[in-house]
């Protein structure tokens, strides 16, 4: 339903513009069309080629009246220009698709040229630095989260997390550990000789014209150290609440509370849940000029304009804890927590929510009601709980359909049907199932949506937290008061062919 108003909304736009419309989505596209059209231009004026007939290029693009565009594209490609519109979600998904095919050329890692390296630089062999920038390429190019690199009695492995799952990639020899923890050290200055306990740390690396961070720990174990570098993409916490397929019922549940003038916000899910992502979309949603807004972080993962974010450093005794109470005096009207890990912190949110402000605070909890929960084992007291919390959002991400070799699912288990039936999704059904082709490794997935419930604390919610209901009549409670859960939120996407069933279940189920 949500893609079929977006077409409609394309439609009514391409009509005011007096221009076509095309579904980027039903185009093979090819990256033999973008050899002139700079990956830079593609992307800042937000345009990719559709397809060339009788020396005419079909461009699609964000705005198809904007004569500079067409006339620079005319001269790059020495082509007649045909503009269309297209959806500019589409258009930046294709971009990074047929772009994809960067390489080692493409990355730069600032940490190389510093004078300060040239010591562990002369410590490495010759193709180390060029054997880890191609583990990093490899990873983006993939669409990886994370790459685990560990140490076992006679190999190394380098695996990646791709769309939230694992996978086994290359084995090397075991005398390159020592070289590869010799070059990870120095580029986020851990110490060399420090193996035997934990360390972190992080480095930039700039992939064409996009900065992008990657975060670094070790861990001691029997072979040797472990290392896993998670890559922080900024252009990932760029993304507006509209564009998290949070569904209309959870957007105004979530503008209601961003009209709160003071209250506790949890935003909750397990780690790498997208918490980061719903904090900053909500954070944008709530900027404007009249409105103190300031973040404490650890570490900063992008730039929020017109929002003062501080990152916690415990080197300089700055932990959450010391941010809280200096951000506090700093007449804040909103503060965003990025992570909520300590009785102590959860005190001074509650304290803060209290005394006037707008509290938004990240939480490892199952669900909402768990994150209710939460507060409680952190030794916060019913009462406190009852006048400062005024909502939450749970969340988790599951793995998207790929788009490149979804097929409609002609036989549905019966299973399915009864879930539909029991949570009432209603039809017309669009259910579908990726084969598997080279754009998802086979796997039949590409990219992760979100689920979500959200929940606002009710006068009624109040007062069994206050008598100590158990779990199951606060879940009751707040579907009564129309949260939609994570799993019903799952079906949803399940039905409009987003997603599947198996997958749904993967996530959700205990």
């Amino acid at each position: 339903m949500e893609n079929t108003k977006k077409l409609l909304a394309l439609e009514e736009r391409a009509k005011r513009m007096k221009v076509e419309w095309i579904d980027l989505s039903k185009y093979d596209l090819s990256s033999s069309l973008c050899e002139n059209i700079p990956f830079t231009f593609a992307r800042q004026h937000k345009v990719v080629p559709v397809k060339l007939e009788n020396d005419e290029l079909t461009v699609a693009l964000e705005d198809p009246t904007a004569l500079y565009v067409i006339e620079q594209l005319e001269i790059r490609t020495k082509h007649r220009i045909k503009t269309v519109l297209a959806d500019t979600d589409e258009i930046m998904e294709a971009v990074e698709e047929l772009y994809r095919d960067f390489t080692l050329q493409d990355l730069y890692v600032p940490r190389l040229s510093d004078k300060e390296f040239l010591p562990t630089l002369k410590m490495l062999k010759q193709g180390t630095i060029d054997f880890f920038m191609s583990i990093l390429v490899n990873a983006i190019k993939r669409g990886a989260t994370d790459v685990h690199l560990e140490t076992f009695q006679k190999n190394f492995k380098v695996r990646y997390r791709i769309d939230g799952v694992i996978s086994e990639t290359v084995e090397v020899p075991r005398d390159m550990e020592s070289q590869l923890s010799t070059l990870i050290k120095g580029l986020t200055r851990m110490k060399l000789e420090k193996r035997q306990i934990p360390q972190s740390g992080s480095f930039d690396i700039m992939l064409r014209d996009n900065p992008m961070m990657i975060r670094v720990g070790t861990l001691p174990t029997r072979y040797g150290e472990r290392f896993i570098l998670n890559i922080m993409d900024g252009r990932q916490l760029s993304r507006s609440l509209q564009d998290l397929g949070m569904g209309e019922d959870n957007l105004e549940r979530i503008k209601k509370i961003n009209g709160s003038r003071q209250g506790l916000v949890l935003i909750s899910g397990p780690s790498g849940s997208g918490i980061s992502t719903t904090l900053y979309s909500i954070l944008r949603e709530m900027s404007d000029p009249t409105r103190n807004i300031i973040s404490i972080e650890d570490p900063i993962e992008g730039d929020l304009p017109g929002i003062n974010q501080m990152e916690v450093n415990p080197k300089f005794d700055l932990d959450y804890p010391d941010c809280l109470r200096a951000v506090v005096s700093q007449d804040p009207d909103v503060i965003m927590v990025s992570r909520a890990m300590s009785s102590e912190t959860v005190h001074l949110l509650i304290e803060a929510s209290l005394t006037g402000q707008l509290v938004m605070a990240g939480l490892y909890a199952k669900d909402a009601i768990n994150a209710i929960t939460r507060l409680k084992d952190y030794g916060v007291e019913p009462y406190f709980i009852t006048t400062s919390l005024i909502g939450v959002v749970s969340q988790r991400l599951a793995r998207s359909v790929c788009p490149h070799c979804a097929e409609p699912l002609e036989d549905p288990p019966d299973s399915l049907m009864e879930e539909f039936k029991k949570n009432q999704i209603e039809g017309p059904y669009n259910l579908q199932a990726g084969k598997g082709c080279h754009h998802c490794l086979q796997t039949g997935f590409k990219g992760r949506l979100g689920l979500y419930e959200v929940l606002l604390v009710t006068e009624t919610l109040r007062s069994m937290i206050m008598r100590g209901s158990i779990k199951a009549r606060l879940q009751a409670e707040a579907e009564r008061g129309g949260m939609k859960n994570l799993y019903r939120h799952g079906l949803e996407k399940v039905a409009q062919g987003l997603t599947t069933f198996e997958e749904i279940k993967r996530v959700l189920m205990d």
